[in-house]
């Protein structure tokens, strides 16, 4: 309660805003008029209420992709807006187990969906099959007739374009033995610019002498590379140790620095074996953002038509291991 007085009269707000007037001795009416009106006008301005000010809006989560590296310094951590709600492991960024039934994990980008296949692609209904499963009852199934061209791809593009340094990794089954003819395209980074998309690295499932597959890393780049003073040209870079097994899970996991210069650098594991590591690299146009995919994608592949099982795919700031 709030009270003002007037000579003996005493003129008082009550906590609500209404008036009382309390008369303590005589006074002519237009003094208790005034006196009256002064206190209408105390109580007005003592009862306004107090508007709390607005707590501001809540930011979005910002997840902080920490420096990552194969034994070498890599960028410093910045920070990228996070917008799955998913809890997701320490250092994933995103996943895809399959077990919702279905691609929708993989998401949209920009509105355009991420599968996109060529020639002669079959997928299941939802895209998912339960023959094979490296974890829970589902996994993503492609296969293709490879008596000319095809493939299924499954594009997840969000991360990638970012331009951090990122780790890839998905589990892999190939139901049986399978003599590559022309090519057989299972992961790839490619580049966007100004509309134009190029090829630039992938990984190429491919025969030994003996007939075993295995596991090659190729530069396909359209533009000079992937080092300083390299013309246009494909190179392949192969070793002993990337043999694959036939019907039995396997991981490869692949660390990318991306670069429009030369200093990126690709590293490839299998099951946590180290096949390859190049540094010093490009991996995108000067400009351009990176694109990545998983792929049943080749031509000339016996037995026909080709099956791949794909499952657990995660993209990462640190190494999953095998």
């Amino acid at each position: 309660m709030h009270v003002g007085k007037s000579s003996a009269w005493t003129v008082g707000c009550l906590n609500d805003g209404r008036q009382f007037v309390h008369r303590g001795m005589s006074l002519s009416r237009p003094l208790i008029l005034i006196a009256m009106i002064l206190g209408l006008l105390l109580c007005a301005t003592l009862s306004k209420p107090v508007v709390a000010q607005a707590e501001p809006a809540t930011e979005p989560a910002i997840l902080f992709l920490p420096s990552v590296s194969t034994d070498n310094p890599a960028d410093e951590a910045e920070p990228i807006a996070q917008t799955d709600e998913t809890v997701l492991p320490a250092g994933v960024v995103w996943q895809a187990d399959m077990e919702t039934a279905d691609l929708s994990q993989w998401g949209t980008n920009n509105g355009s969906a991420t599968d996109i296949d060529s020639g002669l692609c079959y997928r299941p209904a939802n895209g998912v099959g339960t023959e094979q499963a490296h974890s829970g009852s589902y996994s993503m199934k492609m296969t293709i007739d490879s008596r000319q061209e095809a493939g299924c791809r499954q594009f997840r593009k969000a991360e990638p374009a970012s331009g951090y340094p990122l780790y890839y990794s998905a589990w892999f089954y190939i139901p049986q033995k399978t003599q590559v003819g022309t090519f057989w395209n299972i992961m790839q980074f490619k580049s966007k610019l100004n509309g134009e998309s190029g090829l630039f690295w992938k990984l190429d499932v491919r025969n030994d002498k003996s007939g075993n597959m295995g596991v090659m890393l190729v530069w396909k780049g359209p533009i000079a590379g992937p080092q300083a003073g390299d013309g246009i040209a494909v190179r392949k870079y192969e070793q002993a140790e990337a043999l694959l097994p036939v019907g039995k899970w396997f991981k490869l996991e692949i660390y990318l620095k991306q670069s429009e210069g030369f200093d990126g650098q690709i590293t490839v594991w299998r099951d946590g074996v180290l096949l390859y590591d190049v540094q010093n690299v490009r991996t995108k146009f000067p400009g351009g953002i990176q694109n990545w995919s998983i792929n049943n994608y080749g031509k000339g592949l016996l037995p026909n038509p080709a099956t791949l099982y794909v499952d657990d795919v995660t993209i990462s700031t640190v190494h999953t291991g095998p």
